[in-house]
């Protein structure tokens, strides 16, 4: 296929349509992959946003778990889990959290703080009083990932509820 050469005050101004047409394709893929970057950055994909906050359990039920699917390495987040209408037989519960959760976080802070702490072969087993998770009640987790990648979680209240959740830990 002959080109053809075209002039332009006194320049020569060569075209290669199939080349401009595969750079334009390209651009336009590289458009769409920004969009869809930006788009999944704002609704949470890759830290804090909607889509980044998940909960097990419904609004209804007498236990519920919120964590962040989405973390950051090294950044502080936050397990809460509510003790709603939840009916207690004794005058502690006790919450056991997994190894391999414990060994890919670093437990910051409890809210409220346990009375008791026992390390067991299954997990951490944490006791609160009654008063301070009775119905309503809230217990908070302030952890900080130690580990970059995929995460499975365990956390039990024992004789009431387990809960199984995955999070993905970003650099």
């Amino acid at each position: 296929m002959a080109r053809t050469i075209s002039q332009v005050d006194s320049t020569d101004v060569g075209a290669d349509p199939q080349f401009e047409r595969s750079w334009t394709r390209a651009q336009h893929w590289m458009w769409s992959i920004c969009g869809v970057l930006v788009i999944g950055g704002l609704l949470g994909v890759f830290g804090r946003g909607p889509l980044s906050k998940a909960t097990l359990g419904s609004p209804e039920d007498a236990v519920r778990l919120e964590y962040e699917r989405f973390t950051r390495f090294r950044t502080p987040a936050v397990l809460t889990l509510t003790l709603a209408g939840m009916q207690l037989q004794s005058p502690a519960v006790r919450v056991r959290i997994s190894n391999e959760l414990m060994e890919s976080i670093k437990l910051e802070q409890t809210v409220p703080r346990p009375v008791a702490t026992a390390l067991t072969t299954e997990g951490t087993l944490l006791t609160f009083q009654t008063a301070s998770a009775s119905a309503g009640g809230v217990l908070r987790f302030a952890q900080e990932p130690g580990r970059i990648g995929v995460r499975h979680g365990h956390i039990s209240i024992e004789g009431v509820r387990e809960f199984d959740f995955v999070q993905i830990v970003y650099p």
